[in-house]
This record gives structure tokens, C-alpha cells and sequence, in this order.
């Protein structure tokens, strides 16, 4: 598969656009975050279809719609990977029998205690400064 990279210099106005998207982006994946954890304490993850749920909250909430459909399908996407990878990272800490567990983000830190475990979220920088 053959990819191209592009440098653009967006005037003032698509930039005002790409950050409105972006927003709305951002706030997709935290309804669907907060969907997918309302589901989960409810006992009906399984249940949950993120494609079928972006197009209803698209639906529900007309600032969806100014964004393109591919964009808020690639926000569920990204959510499920990031969802896969956490589950990874669990699964092999089973395994090794770790407590403490670091996951290197771009820009996002938190700590989250759960199963016994302390998963830690520290941005790039932070880390690499720490080394």
C-alpha cells in the first residue's frame, strides 16, 4: 500500500475548521469512553457496537454532522486500539505477575489503580526527561 505525506499551509479559516473538527473528534471519543464504561459497569460491553454508536450520537447531537463520517469512524477505531492495547497490557502483567504498570503516551498522564494494579500514564517527554 503506497501512502503520501503532505505538508499544507492551512489560511486562517481552515484552521479555524481543522480545530473544530479536532474538538469534535476529542469529544466523540470521550462519549464513547464514557458509553463503552456505562456499558461495562452494566454488564453489557459485549453489547456495544461503536461503529452503530458513533452514527446514533451523530444523530442525537447536530455538531457531529459538520464532521465527515470517516473522521468520527476513525475516532472508534482509534479508541478500540487504544482499548486492545490496555487490554494487552493487563493480560502480560497477569502473566509476569507485575503490579506497577508505565504506558507511555504523547501528551496524556494519569494514574489508575485497578485488579491490584497501579497503571501509570506519563507523556514522552516526561519520561525521557526522567531517564
Amino acid at each position: 500500500m503506497l501512502s503520501y505525506k503532505f505538508r499544507i499551509y492551512p489560511n486562517k479559516n481552515q484552521k479555524q475548521i481543522l480545530e473544530k473538527n479536532l474538538i469534535l473528534c476529542k469529544d466523540m471519543y470521550n462519549l464513547l469512553l464514557e458509553q463503552l464504561n456505562k456499558a461495562r459497569k452494566e454488564g453489557r460491553e459485549k453489547e456495544i457496537n461503536l461503529q452503530t454508536l458513533v452514527a446514533k450520537i451523530k444523530e442525537e447531537k447536530p455538531k457531529f454532522k459538520e464532521v465527515y463520517s470517516k473522521a468520527l469512524q476513525m475516532v472508534s477505531y482509534q479508541l478500540k486500539s487504544n482499548l486492545n492495547a490496555l487490554k494487552k497490557l493487563k493480560k502480560a502483567s497477569n502473566l509476569l505477575d507485575c503490579k506497577d504498570l508505565l504506558c507511555i503516551t504523547w501528551d496524556y498522564e494519569e494514574e489508575l489503580k485497578e485488579d491490584g494494579k497501579t497503571i501509570k500514564f506519563i507523556p514522552l517527554w516526561k519520561w525521557l526527561l526522567n531517564k
